[in-house]
C-alpha cells in the first residue's frame, strides 16, 4: 500500500469552540465509550496537520453531523461553513445526516438562523450529555441494523441466470486467455452475455444486474485493449442505455456497482488497472449522459471522485479532469454546467490537498499531463479548461502551501537541531511548482521577509545554507539541476579533442520523459536515433527511450566522438521534456604532481 487506509468516523462534533469545555468534550467522550467513531478536533487533530483540510477530510467521512446549536454557534462563521457542507450532503444523499443539539437556545432563535433546523427533531443539552449521546447511538444503531438487509439483496440473484451467465463468461474468458482466438467467437459470446444481461434488465431484476455487472468488469478487464479486444466500454455502453431506457434506477444500481469496484480496486491489492479501467467506464458513461441526465454524469463524477481522493494516482484524477473538460465545452450551449463545473474542479482541488498531506505534491500537476496525453482519445481538448479552472486552482493550493509552510517556521518554539525535514518540504515544494510559478522560491523568500520575524528569517537562511539544491537556488551554487545545465556541463567538460583528459561515456543509456509519449512521437524519436546512427539496440516505451552509448559516442581505442553525443542530446531536449537521464561517465584525470601518492 502506498498509504494507509483512510480513516471513517460514525459522527463529526460540529460546535463554537465556546461550547467545547460544556458540551463538546464531554459528548465526545460519552460518544467514544459506547463504541462508536468520533471526529472531535482534539481526537483527530495531531501536530503539523493541516486545521482545514483535516476537518475536510472529517465531514467527508463521517456518517452523521453532531451540529451543537447555540448562540456563540450562530455568532461564527467557520462553524456554520462546517454545517453547510453537512446540510449539502444531507440534500445530494437523500438521508438524514445532520443531528442538531440544541444548548441554550429555543425554537425561535434556531428558526431564526435557520427554518430548516428549527423543523428538525433536535436533542438538547437540557436533558444530561449521557441521555444526548444515547439518542445519537439509538439513530446510528438503527441505520446499521437496516444496512445489512440492502446488502442482502446481493444473495437473490436469480440462481439459473447465474449459472448461465457465469458458465458463458467463463468460457470467454478461457478463450480470450490463449492470446489467439478466432475474433468471431468471442464476439457470439460476448452478444449472450448482452442478451442475458438484458433480460435481467426487462426483468427490473437489481440482484442480479447488479451481479451481471460485478463479474462482467472483474473478469473482463484485464482483457481489455489487447489483442484486439474491445475497451469494457464499448460492451457496457449498450446495456447502460438499456438500463436507463427500462428504470433509472437500474442505471443507478450499476453505477453504484462500479463505485465499489473503485473502491475496492485500491483497499484490498491496491490495483491501479483495475481502478483505471473502472474510471474510464464511468467517464465515457458520464461524456454519454451529459445533454440527456446530467444527474447521472454527476454520480459518474462522484464515483470517480471517491477513487481520486484515496489512491492518488494521475491515471484516476486525469479522468475526472477530462470530465470537467468536456462539461466546460457544453457550457456555451448550456449555462446551468457551470455549477457542475465548478463544484468539480473544487473536488480536484480538495484532492490536491489531501495528497499534499499524504507526501504527493504533484498529484494534479501529473494528472494534467496524463489528461494532455489521454484528450485526443476522448475528442475532448483540456487547454481552455486547464487555463481558466484547474491552473486557478492548483495557484490557490500553492498559496495555501506558502502560508502553512511559514506558519510552520513560525510555529517552531525552539532552535532546531536538525533541520533535514524543513529543508526537504521547501525543496520539494520548488521543485513540484515552479513549472507553474517560476518566481515560487523567490515569493518564499519574499513572505519569509516581510513576516519580520527575526526567527524566522534566521531559520530560513538556515535551511538554504543545510541543502545543495536550496543553495543552487537562492545562493547560485553550481549544481546540474536541468537538462540544458548537464549539457552545457557536458560542452564544457568533454574530451572533444581525444586527448585522454575529461568526460568520456559508455555503456547503456536511458532517458525517462514528463510525460508519456504518443505513438507519432515514438516515431520521432525513432527518426532522431536513424539519424545519428543509433537505431542498433535503441527502444521506446511510453516513458522514455534506451540506446546503447557505444553506438553513439564510442570510434574505437581511445577515441570517441563526444560532440555527437551533445548534438545528440540537444536534438533531444528541443523536442520533449525530459525528467532524467542516466549512462556511464568516466572522468580521466591529469598526472600534475611529480611525488606519487598512495
Amino acid at each position: 500500500m502506498k498509504r494507509r487506509l483512510p480513516q471513517h468516523w460514525d459522527v463529526f462534533i460540529c460546535h463554537a469552540k465556546e461550547d467545547k469545555a460544556e458540551v463538546a468534550r464531554p459528548l465526545a467522550n460519552a460518544l467514544k465509550s459506547r463504541g462508536l467513531d468520533v471526529w472531535y478536533d482534539e481526537f483527530s487533530l495531531k501536530l503539523g496537520d493541516s486545521l482545514r483540510r483535516t476537518i475536510d477530510r472529517g465531514l467527508a467521512k463521517s456518517k452523521y453531523g453532531v451540529v451543537i446549536l447555540s448562540q456563540n454557534f450562530f455568532d461564527k462563521e467557520w462553524p456554520q461553513k462546517e454545517l453547510d457542507a453537512l446540510v449539502e450532503r444531507e440534500v445530494q444523499s437523500r438521508r438524514k445526516i445532520v443531528l442538531p443539539i440544541w444548548h441554550k437556545v429555543d425554537v425561535k432563535t434556531v428558526a431564526k438562523f435557520s427554518p430548516l433546523l428549527a423543523d428538525k427533531v433536535a436533542a438538547s443539552t437540557s436533558e444530561r450529555i449521557d441521555v444526548v449521546a444515547d439518542k445519537i447511538l439509538g439513530i446510528i444503531q438503527r441505520r446499521k441494523a437496516v444496512e445489512p438487509l440492502d446488502n442482502r439483496t446481493e444473495t437473490f440473484v436469480d440462481s439459473n441466470f447465474k449459472i448461465a451467465f457465469s458458465s458463458k463468461l467463463t468460457n470467454l474468458t478461457e478463450l480470450l486467455e490463449r492470446k489467439e482466438y478466432d475474433p468471431q467467437q468471442v464476439n457470439n459470446l460476448v452478444d449472450v452475455l448482452i442478451m442475458l444481461f438484458k433480460e435481467r434488465i426487462e426483468k427490473w431484476d437489481v440482484p442480479s444486474v447488479k451481479f451481471a455487472t460485478k463479474e462482467l468488469f472483474t473478469k473482463l478487464y484485464k482483457f481489455s485493449e489487447e489483442n484486439g479486444f474491445c475497451e469494457l466500454y464499448t460492451i457496457f455502453k449498450d446495456l447502460f442505455g438499456y438500463a436507463y431506457s427500462q428504470r433509472k434506477y437500474l442505471l443507478g444500481s450499476m453505477i453504484e456497482i462500479f463505485n465499489l469496484i473503485l473502491f475496492g480496486s485500491w483497499v484490498h491489492n491496491y490495483d491501479i488497472e483495475k481502478g483505471e479501467k473502472a474510471a474510464k467506464v464511468m467517464l465515457r458513461l458520464g461524456i454519454d449522459f451529459f445533454d440527456e441526465d446530467l444527474a447521472v454524469t454527476n454520480n459518474c463524477f462522484v464515483a470517480i471522485d471517491n477513487l481520486a481522493g484515496d489512491m492518488f494516482e494521475p491515471e484516476i484524477l486525469s479522468k475526472e479532469i477530462l470530465l470537467g473538460a468536456n462539461a466546460f465545452q457544453k457550457m456555451s450551449k448550456n449555462s446551468g454546467l457551470k455549477d457542475f463545473v465548478e463544484q468539480l474542479v473544487d473536488w480536484i482541488r480538495i484532492n490536491d490537498q489531501y495528497a499534499w498531506d499524504a507526501g504527493i505534491k504533484t498529484y494534479l500537476r501529473d494528472s494534467i499531463l496524463h489528461a494532455e496525453w489521454e484528450q485526443e482519445k476522448y475528442e475532448i481538448n483540456i487547454e481552455v479548461f486547464k487555463r481558466k479552472y484547474l491552473l486557478p486552482a492548483l495557484r490557490q493550493n500553492i498559496d495555501e502551501k506558502i502560508k502553512d509552510y511559514i506558519q510552520f517556521l513560525g510555529d517552531q518554539e525552539s532552535e532546531r537541531e536538525d533541520i533535514t525535514f524543513p529543508a526537504e518540504e521547501l525543496a520539494s515544494m520548488i521543485l513540484a511548482y515552479e513549472f507553474l510559478h517560476p518566481k515560487i522560491a523567490d515569493e518564499i523568500r519574499e513572505r519569509v521577509i516581510e513576516t519580520k520575524n527575526s526567527y524566522i528569517m534566521k531559520l530560513f537562511k538556515r535551511i538554504v545554507n543545510s541543502n545543495n539544491f536550496l543553495m543552487k537556488i537562492y545562493r547560485g551554487l553550481k549544481m546540474i539541476t536541468t537538462f540544458d545545465e548537464l549539457i552545457r556541463f557536458f560542452e564544457a567538460n568533454s574530451d572533444m579533442g581525444n586527448f585522454g583528459v575529461g568526460v568520456t561515456t559508455y555503456n547503456f543509456a536511458m532517458i525517462d520523459f514528463r510525460r508519456k509519449l504518443k505513438e507519432e512521437e515514438k516515431e520521432a524519436f525513432k527518426k532522431i536515433a536513424r539519424k545519428y546512427g543509433v537505431q542498433e539496440e535503441f527502444e521506446v516505451t511510453d516513458e522514455g527511450i534506451s540506446f546503447e552509448m557505444d553506438h553513439l559516442v564510442y570510434l574505437g581505442h581511445n577515441q570517441n566522438n563526444m560532440r555527437r553525443l551533445i548534438d545528440f542530446l540537444n536534438e533531444i531536449n528541443s523536442v520533449f521534456a525530459i525528467d532524467s537521464f542516466s549512462t556511464g561517465i568516466t572522468f580521466k584525470l591529469r598526472e600534475t604532481e611529480k611525488k606519487p601518492k598512495r
